[in-house]
C-alpha cells in the first residue's frame, strides 16, 4: 500500500475547512478506503479515518461541513466502524430500552441474514427501508448477543440509516464513528512486526 500524501492532522484540518472534496476523496482512496465497500482496516487508514472524522465533526459543529463532503466521508469510512461497539453507543445515546424493542419483529429474511452473517445488497436495502421502531429492534437484536459476528459490510447501511434518518446530530455521528472504528487486524500487525524486525536480522 502506498503511503498517503496527506498525513498531518494540520493538512487534513485545512482540507476539510476548505471543503476540498476532491483531495479528501483522493486521500481516502490512497489508504484504500473505498466508497460503499467493506474496507480492510490498516494502521494507515485507521489513523486517517480517525483524523478525518474528528475534524469533520468540528467543522459540522461550526456549521461549515458541506453535505457533499459529509457523504463522501461517511461512504468511505462506514465499513471501518465496529458495528457492535457503535450500536452499544447508539443504544445509550438514544436511550433505547431493550425491553421495549426486543419484541419488535424484524423481516424474517433480515433476521436470518443477521444471525447467519449474510451480507449482500438486498440486506442493505432492507435495513435502509426499516421504520424507526424496526431499526431499534435491529439494534436491540444485535446488542443482545443473539448475533455473534457480522461482516464489516453491515456497518455501511447501519451508519447510513443513522445519517439519513437523523437519529443523532451529524457532529455526534462523526465523533461516535471515530471512537468506534475497528482496529487493524492481529494478522496485519503481526505481519508488520515481522517486517520491522526482519530489517534488523
Amino acid at each position: 500500500m502506498k503511503e498517503p500524501n496527506f498525513t498531518t492532522d494540520k493538512t487534513i484540518e485545512q482540507l476539510i475547512a476548505e471543503d476540498n472534496c476532491k483531495e479528501i476523496e483522493k486521500m481516502l482512496e490512497e489508504v484504500e478506503l473505498f466508497e460503499y465497500e467493506s474496507n480492510y482496516t490498516t494502521m494507515s487508514n485507521h489513523l486517517i479515518a480517525t483524523l478525518v472524522l474528528n475534524y469533520a465533526s468540528v467543522c459540522e459543529r461550526q456549521g461549515k461541513l458541506s453535505e457533499e463532503l459529509a457523504e463522501i466521508i461517511i461512504a468511505r469510512t462506514a465499513s471501518s466502524v465496529d458495528i457492535f461497539k457503535f450500536l452499544r453507543t447508539l443504544m445509550v445515546y438514544c436511550d433505547i430500552e431493550s425491553s421495549k424493542y426486543k419484541q419488535v419483529e424484524l423481516p424474517p429474511e433480515l433476521l436470518y441474514d443477521l444471525c447467519n452473517d449474510k451480507m449482500n445488497k438486498s440486506v442493505s436495502d432492507r435495513i435502509l427501508e426499516l421504520d424507526e421502531d424496526s431499526f431499534y429492534g435491529l439494534v436491540t437484536t444485535v446488542v443482545s448477543g443473539k448475533v455473534k459476528e457480522l461482516n464489516h459490510g453491515f456497518s455501511i447501511p447501519v451508519v447510513h440509516y443513522v445519517y439519513y434518518n437523523s437519529i443523532m446530530p451529524l457532529e455526534d455521528l462523526l465523533v461516535y464513528m471515530a471512537t468506534n472504528l475497528d482496529q487493524p487486524s492481529v494478522a496485519f500487525l503481526e505481519e508488520l512486526s515481522r517486517g520491522v524486525f526482519g530489517m534488523f536480522l
